[in-house]
C-alpha cells in the first residue's frame, strides 16, 4: 500500500515541478498589473494586446522562425545521411566518429559560440542571417545523428539485402526502403532541431550579428513585464493544439484502419451490437417465462424486442455497405494503380510525396523569407544598452525619413560592448563610464555640434542659466537646451581622454543618480530613522510633504538596516554597490587607490555574505518587487532599497504608466563624514567631508562603422525633441537631459514625486530641484579590472562559495 502511494505521489510531484512554473506564467499573464509577483484579482488581456503592438518583439520571432526552419531542414539532411553513413561503416570507425560528433553537445555552449564567432571572424565573415544559420546547424546536426541513428540500427540487413537482390537500385531502396522504415526518427529529429534553433540564447547571441532571435530579445531585456508571458501562453497553447491534434488524428486513424481490417476480415463486431444481442437475449428470456394471460406487460416487451432487432438490423447493414465501400475504394485504387503503370508508368518513378512535401515546405520558407526581408532591411541600426525606446518613437522616426530601422537592446553595457564586435550599428547607446571606454579605444565618431540643431524644441527657460558650460558648443545648437546638470556631467574632467571630453562624442539620452528609498507604509520605518538621528522635515507649501534631511542621512544607513534585521533591496549592479561601499570610504564613487577596492570589497562581503537573510539584490526586477501593495502580514516588503531614481519612479508606475499614490521617502545622503585610510582602516576625525551619490549619464554617440552618417544626425536631433523627450521619460521613469521638459514633467505628471525623479535633488526655496555638489560624481572605470574581478568574488560568496 505505502509503496503504491509513494509511486503515485513521484508521479505527482513530477509533473507538479513541470507544471506548476508553466501554470504560473499562464496565470500571470492575463494579470492587470505590470506586476510579475502580484496579482491584484483583476484579469485582463491588456499584456497580449500589448505583445502584438510590440513591433521589435514580433521581429524578432519572424527571425527565430526563418532560422529554426532553415537549420531544420538542412541539419536534418546532411545528419540523416551522416547516420546512414555512420550505420555502415565499420565498428571502430562508427565509435570514432560518434564520439567526434557527440563533442558539441557534451561541450560547453559557451565553448562552441565563442568558437564558432572566431572561426567566421578569421573566415572575414559578416555576421548576420548566413553566420547565424551555419551556427545553428553545427549543434543541429549531432542531435539528429542520435535521433536517427538507434532507429537505423533497428533495421534488420536482410530487409535492405532482399531489395537490392530483387533489382533495386541502392537510390531506390533509400527511398523505398530506408527511409519509410526510419521516418519516425527523421520527424522527432526534426522537432528537436526546431525546438533547439528556435530556443537557442549562447550561439545566437555571438554569432547572430544584428539579427536578433526572439532568445537573445528575451534575455537582453532590461526590464520583464507580463508581455513575455503573453507569448509564452500563446506559445504553450499552439505547441499544446498541435500536440493533441497529431495524437488525436493519429488514434483516430489507427483505430478506423483497425476497424476496416476486421470489417473485410469479417471480425469487427461493434459494441452496440453486442450489447443489443445481450439485451436482446434477456428480453427473449423474458418472454418465454411470461404468462400470457395474466400478464399485461407483454405488448411493451414485445416493442422493445422490436425496436433493438431494427438497431441490429441497420448495424449490420452499414457494416455490410461499409465493407463493399472499402471493397470498392480497394479495387479503384488498384485500377488507377495499373493504369498508371500501364499508361503513365514513367509517373511511378517520381516520389510525388515526397514531392509534394517538398513542395509545401519550399514554398512556407519562401513565404517566410519574403515576411523576413520585409521586415528585415534596415536603413538604419541602433544599439541600445537597457529599454530606452519605444515602438511609437521608431515608428515616427521611420515615417519622418522615409526608412527601417533596426533596434536591439541588452541589459548590460559589456553586452552591448561585446556586440559590437559583430554588428556595425549607426547610433549606440552606452552609459557614461563605457562610452569613455569606446572613445579610447576609438571606436566612436567625434560630433560635429553645428549639425546638432534644435528641431522641435521649445525656448530655453531663463532658469537654466549654465549654457556657458564647455564654451566649444555652438550656441544656437541643442547643447543650449540641456540641462545645467547633465551639461556638467558629461563635461566633467573624470570623463575626459587623450581624444576629448565625453561631451565632445556624445549627446546625453537620459540621466539620473543613485537614491535610497524608504518604505513609510510600515509605520516602523519612520520611528527607526529617528532612531537613527534622521531629520525629518515638512516642506512648507500647503500639501505639508515630509522629507529627510540629506545632511542627517549617510550611505552607512544600508549596512546599519540590515545588521537590524530590515528587509534591504538593491541592486546587482557592480557600478551601484561599489559606489556606495566607495562613498562609505571617500565620500566618492571612484577609487583613488587599489587599496579602496580591496577595502571596499570587505564592506560589500560584510553586506551581502554576513547579512545575506537581511539583503536582496535584484537587477531591473527590482521594480516589480518594490511596486508590490502594502500587506502588513507580508515578510519580504522592503523596509530600505538602493536603487537608480528612475527605477525608484517606474516602481509607482500601474499598467498604465501611471503614478500611484505611494508614501515612499527618496534621499541622497549629504552627511559630513571623516574618510578612511582604506589600509588602516582608522578614519580622520578631523577631516569631514559631505557625501555625495554617483550621477550617471547613458549618451547616444555616432559608431566609426555607421554607413549612413546623415541620418545618425539626424536621429541624435530627433530623440532630444520635447516631445519626444517627454514620452521616453514619462514611459520609463529617467530624467530627460532637457531643461524645459524636466521643469514641465515636475509641475504636471510627476509632481508627487519630484523628489525621486529630480537627480540628486534638493528642496530649496519651496520647491525640489538639482543640485550638483562636488561629491556627486560618475563611477569611472580606472580600476575597472579590479572591481569586476572583486564583484564577482563578492556575488559568488553571496551565493555560497566564497
Amino acid at each position: 500500500m505505502i509503496k503504491k502511494i509513494f509511486k503515485s505521489s513521484y508521479l505527482l510531484l513530477v509533473l507538479l515541478f513541470i507544471y506548476v512554473p508553466i501554470s504560473i506564467l499562464i496565470f500571470y499573464s492575463f494579470n492587470d498589473e505590470r506586476s510579475l509577483t502580484h496579482f491584484n484579482g483583476n484579469f485582463s488581456l491588456t499584456w497580449y494586446e500589448k505583445f502584438f503592438q510590440d513591433r521589435l518583439f514580433l521581429e524578432s520571432i519572424i527571425s527565430s522562425l526563418l532560422v529554426a526552419v532553415i537549420a531544420t531542414i538542412v541539419s536534418v539532411i546532411i545528419g540523416t545521411l551522416a547516420a546512414i553513413g555512420i550505420s555502415k561503416a565499420k565498428k571502430v570507425t562508427q565509435s570514432l566518429t560518434l564520439n567526434i560528433s557527440n563533442i558539441p553537445l557534451i561541450n560547453a555552449d559557451v565553448v562552441t559560440a565563442v568558437s564558432l564567432m572566431m572561426l567566421f571572424m578569421a573566415l572575414g565573415f559578416n555576421f548576420g542571417l548566413f553566420s547565424l544559420i551555419l551556427g545553428h546547424i553545427s549543434f543541429n546536426i549531432p542531435y539528429v545523428i542520435i535521433t536517427v541513428l538507434p532507429r537505423l540500427r533497428r533495421v534488420h540487413p536482410s530487409i535492405i539485402e532482399a531489395s537490392l537482390d530483387l533489382g533495386a537500385s541502392p537510390r531506390y531502396t533509400l527511398r523505398k526502403v530506408i527511409l519509410p522504415l526510419i521516418w519516425p526518427a527523421i520527424v522527432a529529429a526534426s522537432v528537436i532541431s526546431f525546438a533547439m534553433s528556435f530556443d537557442d540564447f549562447i550561439i545566437s547571441y555571438f554569432t547572430g550579428g544584428n539579427v536578433t532571435n526572439v532568445a537573445t530579445y528575451i534575455y537582453t531585456l532590461k526590464r520583464l513585464t507580463p508581455v513575455v508571458n503573453a507569448f509564452g501562453t500563446i506559445l504553450i497553447s499552439i505547441v499544446a493544439i498541435l500536440v493533441l491534434s497529431w495524437n488525436c488524428y493519429t488514434i483516430i486513424s489507427t483505430q478506423i484502419k483497425s476497424r476496416n481490417h476486421k470489417i473485410l476480415t469479417e471480425k469487427y463486431r461493434a459494441k452496440i451490437i453486442i450489447n443489443s444481442e445481450r439485451k436482446l437475449l434477456q428480453l427473449y428470456l423474458q418472454l418465454n417465462n411470461l404468462n400470457l394471460v395474466k400478464n399485461l406487460n407483454i405488448l411493451k416487451l414485445k416493442r422493445k424486442i422490436f425496436h433493438l432487432e431494427i438497431k441490429v438490423d441497420k448495424e449490420k447493414l452499414w457494416i455490410k455497405s461499409k465493407k463493399a465501400q472499402i471493397i470498392r475504394r480497394d479495387k479503384r485504387q488498384e485500377r488507377i494503380s495499373e493504369k498508371r503503370r500501364e499508361k503513365y508508368y514513367w509517373l511511378v518513378r517520381w516520389p510525388w510525396r515526397a514531392i509534394i512535401i517538398v513542395a509545401l515546405s519550399f514554398t512556407s520558407l519562401g513565404a517566410l523569407t519574403f515576411v523576413y526581408v520585409q521586415n528585415n532591411l534596415y536603413d538604419f541600426k541602433l544599439g541600445i544598452w537597457g529599454e530606452y525606446i519605444n515602438s511609437s518613437v521608431v515608428e515616427r522616426f521611420e515615417m519622418a525619413h522615409n526608412i527601417k530601422m533596426k533596434v536591439e537592446t541588452y541589459d548590460k553595457n559589456e553586452v552591448l560592448y561585446n556586440k559590437m564586435f559583430t554588428t556595425d550599428y549607426d547610433v549606440i547607446v552606452p552609459s557614461d563610464y563605457m562610452a569613455s571606454r569606446l572613445i579610447a579605444e576609438n571606436k566612436v565618431e567625434k560630433l560635429d555640434w553645428s549639425r546638432l540643431m534644435p528641431i522641435g524644441n521649445d525656448q530655453v527657460s531663463s532658469g537654466n542659466s549654465c549654457s556657458d558650460l564647455d564654451g566649444t558648443k555652438p550656441v544656437d545648437s541643442l547643447w543650449t537646451y540641456l540641462d545645467c546638470g547633465i551639461k556638467k556631467v558629461i563635461s566633467a574632467a573624470g570623463y575626459k581622454t587623450e581624444k576629448g571630453l565625453l561631451s565632445d562624442y556624445a549627446v546625453p539620452y537620459f540621466w539620473g543618480d543613485l537614491t535610497i528609498l524608504l518604505n513609510f507604509e510600515k509605520p516602523e520605518t519612520k520611528n527607526w530613522l529617528i532612531e537613527k538621528g534622521v531629520e525629518i522635515l515638512t516642506t512648507n507649501d500647503e500639501k505639508k510633504e515630509e522629507y529627510l534631511n540629506p545632511t542627517t542621512v549617510s550611505w552607512e544607513l544600508i549596512w546599519q538596516a540590515a545588521r537590524e534585521g530590515k528587509n534591504v533591496f538593491a541592486l546587482s549592479d557592480f557600478r551601484s554597490l561599489y559606489g556606495l561601499a566607495f562613498q562609505r570610504i571617500n565620500q566618492t564613487v571612484n577609487p583613488e587607490r587599489k587599496e579602496d577596492v580591496e577595502f571596499a570589497t570587505k564592506l560589500l562581503k560584510e553586506l551581502i555574505v554576513d547579512y545575506k537573510n537581511n539583503v536582496t539584490l535584484q537587477s531591473d526586477e527590482i521594480v516589480n518587487s518594490l511596486s508590490a501593495p502594502y500587506d502588513p502580514e507580508s515578510s519580504r516588503l522592503f523596509d530600505i532599497a538602493v536603487m537608480y531614481n528612475g527605477d525608484a519612479v517606474a516602481s509607482f508606475y500601474d499598467k498604465n504608466q501611471n503614478i500611484r499614490d505611494r508614501n515612499f521617502k527618496s534621499v541622497r545622503p549629504r552627511k559630513a563624514i571623516p574618510k578612511i585610510d582604506s589600509t588602516t582602516g582608522i578614519s580622520n576625525l578631523d577631516v569631514l567631508t559631505p557625501q555625495g551619490t554617483n550621477v550617471w549619464a547613458d549618451v547616444a554617440m555616432i559608431t566609426k562603422h555607421s554607413s549612413n552618417k546623415d541620418l545618425a544626425y539626424k536621429f541624435l536631433q530627433f530623440v532630444l525633441q520635447d516631445k519626444v523627450q517627454t514620452e521616453l521619460s514619462l514611459e520609463f521613469g529617467y530624467n530627460t537631459p532637457l531643461f524645459k521638459d524636466t521643469q514641465d514633467i515636475v509641475n504636471d505628471e510627476y509632481k508627487s514625486v519630484a523628489s525621486i525623479y529630480l537627480p540628486v535633488a534638493n528642496f530649496i526655496n519651496g520647491q525640489w530641484v538639482t543640485d550638483i555638489q562636488t561629491a556627486d560624481a560618475g563611477f569611472q572605470n580606472k580600476f575597472i579590472k579590479e572591481i569586476t574581478d572583486s564583484y564577482t568574488r563578492v556575488i559568488s560568496a553571496g551565493l555560497g562559495g566564497y
